[in-house]
């Protein structure tokens, strides 16, 4: 595939930088948006960012295999911090990390979702000057961090989004709804306190899966150890699933873990009304999304956080998934 290097333009309403990758063949009419989680976006780094794409994230590889015309925005990651800005800072929400980023930081990721509106009207443009037929929606894939980040983007804005392909949400895709058992879901949660098409993200067909060995917690407060102790009779502090050390409940509420991702009401919430573990949080959006008719595939495959996607039957669902928005796409 070829593959160009565009810069930011704040002047169009964006300070994203974006890579794309066109397939040899001016036949594909389907258009992508990976939403990885590059070391750099530096133009220098654009082998590395290649390489990542191609071998570390399969939906993004299947694009290739599927000559499906690929956008990657590169969404700037801050230095001092190990998270990427997928994270729910960027819903203003009040976490460590929205507190502890510099004025200009704040300023350049400001509406985020706006931004990649933007962007995308403009890479679009691109792609028809070069000579391919493509209409104004694309399918958007995310992992882990970047999967929450689409749902939630595509909740705000179906009318750009084809196909949600989001893989380690952990069950923490956005829940469509205001409210829970009488506890309001504001954004990234839920709905309650924005404004969105609901009816327009139904209808957008979605892909979602985890492995069924994900421990992988970002809404990490869970106890599975209460009171071990070790060969002196010492109390040993109590852990998650994945053997790091939690804060216990305080005034009958959970406490955020990283505080950097999610507030602590936001985790209360969490545990309360989707569930604890990664697989029961999973099982329960299924559940809600089924009953709200919300056109969603929910997949459970072999493997864990990192393995997932090396699951022969993972790669074929991908695939006849992509098939499907060919067939309907020369349909339409």
């Amino acid at each position: 595939m070829d593959r160009y290097y565009y810069s930011e333009r704040p002047e169009l309403g964006f300070n994203i930088p974006f890579v794309i990758y066109f397939p040899k063949e001016k036949t594909s009419n389907i258009v992508g948006a990976n939403f990885m989680t590059p070391s750099s976006t530096d133009k220098k780094n654009l082998s590395e960012i290649f390489s990542d794409l191609k071998e570390k994230t399969s939906p993004g590889r299947l694009f290739f295999e599927n000559n499906i015309i690929t956008i990657v925005p590169l969404i700037p990651r801050f230095p001092k911090y190990n998270m990427t800005y997928f994270t729910s800072a960027v819903y203003n929400n009040k976490t460590k990390l929205v507190e502890q980023l510099s004025r200009e930081e704040q300023e350049k990721m400001k509406n985020i979702d706006i931004q990649l509106v933007k962007l995308f009207e403009y890479a679009l443009k691109i792609v028809r000057n070069k000579g391919y037929e493509v209409e104004d929606k694309v399918i958007l894939n995310g992992y882990s961090a970047s999967s929450k980040f689409i749902t939630s983007f595509a909740c705000l804005h179906p009318d750009v989004c084809k196909a949600i392909i989001a893989g380690g949400t952990t069950g923490l895709m956005i829940r469509p709804i205001k409210e829970i058992n009488g506890i309001k879901l504001n954004f990234p949660l839920g709905i309650n306190d924005v404004e969105t098409d609901l009816e327009g993200y139904a209808k957008i067909p979605k892909f979602f899966f985890i492995g069924r060995d994900d421990n992988n917690d970002p809404a990490l407060c869970k106890c599975k150890l209460d009171d071990k102790k070790d060969a002196n009779g010492n109390v040993l502090p109590k852990l998650d699933e994945n053997g790091n050390i939690i804060p216990n409940l305080k005034d009958g509420k959970y406490q955020a873990y990283y505080q950097t991702l999610y507030t602590d009401e936001e985790v209360d919430t969490i545990h309360k009304c989707f569930g604890s573990l990664p697989l029961e949080r999973f099982k329960n959006a299924s559940e809600m999304y089924y009953n709200n008719n919300m056109n969603s595939n929910f997949n459970i495959y072999n493997g864990n956080h990192v393995t997932v996607t090396q699951d022969p039957n993972f790669i074929k669902d991908v695939n006849e998934f992509l098939a499907k928005l060919y067939i309907k796409q020369k349909i339409n």
